[in-house]
Order: structure tokens, then sequence, then C-alpha cells
């Protein structure tokens, strides 16, 4: 899964988002607490239900490649 130190604490936060909503917690509440917008709880929550927890890891962004 994460292969550098940055990739694994935005793992865990996504795995901690997931564990708060199966404990019972909104969608609101998890994003105060995690201190990041609903909307990436609600991205985060949806690719969980549908792949589990190899749906919380990054994925390579896709794109034209950086000019700088």
């Amino acid at each position: 899964m994460p292969t550098n130190v940055k990739t694994d604490i935005l793992y865990r936060r996504r795995q901690r988002a997931a564990k708060l909503y199966e404990r019972g917690w909104r969608v609101v509440d998890i994003a105060n607490a995690l201190q990041v917008s609903q909307a990436a709880v609600s991205q985060w929550l949806k690719a969980y239900r549908e792949r589990g927890t190899d749906g919380l890891a990054s994925t390579k962004k896709t794109g034209a490649p950086s000019k700088l």
C-alpha cells in the first residue's frame, strides 16, 4: 500500500474516517474532526464502500506531465 511517509499519513487519515463512519459518526463530524472538507470525506467513504480498504489507498494521478 503506502510507499512513503506522506502517503502513509494520508492513508491512515482515510482509514480513520472510515472507522469513525462505521461507529455512527456523521460526515460533517468526521470532516470537522479530521479538519478536511465534507466532500473529501464523502469521496473517501464512497471509495471505501466500493473497494474496501484498497479504495482508501492513494492512486497515481493521471493527466499531462508537469511542465516544471
